[in-house]
């Protein structure tokens, strides 16, 4: 089976590699495909750690590069950072999130 998705994560549905009908196996070959230009999915992603409401609205920096997400900055809690990665991953076209953030002492 061959494919492209448009985000991380949907790729998941359909059939599991190495499943088959008939004993038949089936290999898949899924590809993601950006859909957003960088300046795009960095604005979506702010947008959306805005509405996540974290104590400081600047806290967390995201730089995007060839769909690649780098969060940095200080956050408070796993929480948090759970909300931050989430809000990346969940954004189409988002190949790989680099997490560099660091924890308040």
């Amino acid at each position: 089976m061959k494919g492209e998705t448009r985000w991380q994560g949907e790729d998941r549905g359909g059939f599991e590699p190495g499943a088959g009908i008939d004993g038949a196996p089936i290999r898949a070959r899924v590809a993601e495909t950006p859909q957003m230009h960088d300046r795009d999915l960095k604005s979506r992603i702010e947008a959306a750690l805005r509405r996540y409401k974290f104590a400081e609205a600047d806290a967390i920096q995201v730089e995007v590069h060839g769909a690649v997400v780098s969060l940095s900055g200080t956050i408070n809690s796993w929480s948090e950072h759970d909300q931050a990665t989430k809000a990346a991953w969940g954004m189409p076209g988002v190949r790989k999130v680099i997490d560099a953030m660091s924890f308040a002492r």
